[in-house]
């Protein structure tokens, strides 16, 4: 069976003149096109309710109507079909009224041959090109679309999970801390587990409330005045439970007294905590850790360096693509959606700072990144 690649074109020839018709569909046919002929307006309508035609070549002059008045008529029953115009009488008037009224070209007559096959090749090109331009906006729109809905749906979902974590992580840590009395044993452990999967649900809902922004270019910075080295002991503090449960040696090279930096505080968090869960997260058991500040200029670079697994140089831009986590099953070995490094990196361009990911000399992972100190 032939493919729709392989089946001819079909050209319907509009003529009162048997010779016009004969020489077209002679020339046509031996042109590889499928030819059927019609004398007079009312013909070529029956003709085109019977079959479906790519092209028509149409007599200006017929017996029974003019031509502009049959693709008046043609195109309520074939709207896409290619109009040709063909006339012995040529005029500037004639020929624009007959394209205003859907002539794709206006042939004069003595025509050559040749002629007629190159308008006709150059009628099928352009009407290619233009259904696969209705495509390519129809396939655009449609994306256009999805990312709004998915941008729409994180959003959403993000700011309803923000309010419970607040109250859950706060009632949890009060607990932990014996503010609404002692608990001990087994039940103490169960709410250290719970405040550590409350604070890692956290985590990923500001990654995706984040990159929700970022994806809208609505990433907005308010900022302050922060101590860099406090910011850091923060974030440190926040995750020394899971560094002490890995058994890993957290080295701090930090500038004495603190680095002052201007910044917007919270998002900073979100980025350097990012980094941090990266190093603990893809570490190997009794690893290291060093966390290093050094001032360059008006700038300050922060370094993260852990001993852990690293990464395929090949693999780097990669990383730095939302939901790009290699293995992203449910059975992987590391949890995350793969967004941490592309909000961190995010963050830090909007202060407008530079981000850099490596392999250090253990074979670990070393990540970079310089902040303006104003």
């Amino acid at each position: 069976m032939a493919s729709i690649k392989e089946a001819k074109k079909k050209v319907l020839v509009v003529d009162d003149e048997e010779v016009i018709r004969d020489i077209l569909k002679r020339y046509l046919e031996r042109e590889k096109f499928q030819v059927t002929t019609a004398k007079s307006g009312e013909d070529a309508l029956r003709e085109l309710e019977k079959e479906v035609f790519d092209v028509a070549l149409i007599d200006l002059k017929l017996p029974d109507m003019s031509g502009i008045e049959l693709i008046e008529k043609m195109k309520y029953i074939a709207p896409h079909l290619i109009y040709i115009m063909m006339t012995g009488f040529p005029t500037i008037k004639l020929a624009v009224k007959a394209i205003q009224n859907g002539a794709y070209d206006f042939i004069t007559k003595p025509f050559i041959l040749e002629e007629i096959k190159m308008v006709i090749n150059k009628a099928f090109t352009q009407q290619e090109l233009q259904d696969e331009n209705i495509k390519l906006r129809e396939i655009n729109k449609r994306l256009v679309e999805i990312e709004r809905i998915k941008s729409e749906v994180v959003n959403t979902i993000s700011h309803e999970f923000k309010t419970p974590l607040t109250i859950l992580r706060g009632y949890l840590t009060m607990l932990k801390e014996g503010t609404l009395g002692t608990i001990e044993g087994k039940a103490k452990e169960c709410v250290e587990d719970m405040l550590k999967s409350a604070m890692l649900l956290e985590k990923l809902v500001n990654n995706l409330i984040t990159l929700n922004f970022s994806f809208k270019k609505k990433l907005f910075l308010n900022k302050q005045a922060v101590n860099l080295e406090e910011l850091i002991l923060e974030i440190i503090k926040e995750m020394y439970e899971r560094i002490k449960d890995k058994k890993l040696n957290l080295i701090r090279e930090f500038k004495e007294g603190g680095l002052l930096i201007n910044a917007d505080k919270s998002k900073l968090k979100i980025a350097l905590s990012n980094l941090l869960d990266n190093a603990i997260k893809f570490n190997r058991v009794g690893g290291k850790i060093i966390l290093k500040t050094k001032l360059a200029g008006d700038y300050v670079n922060v370094i993260f360096e852990d001993t852990g697994i690293g990464f395929p140089l090949a693999e780097k831009e990669k990383l730095l693509k939302p939901f790009s986590q290699e293995d992203m099953s449910i059975t992987r070995a590391f949890n995350g959606l793969g967004i941490g490094l592309p909000v961190s990196k995010t963050i830090i361009e909007a202060h407008g700072g530079e981000f850099d990911i490596t392999l250090n000399k253990e074979g670990g992972t070393r990540v970079q990144i310089t902040l303006p100190i104003n």
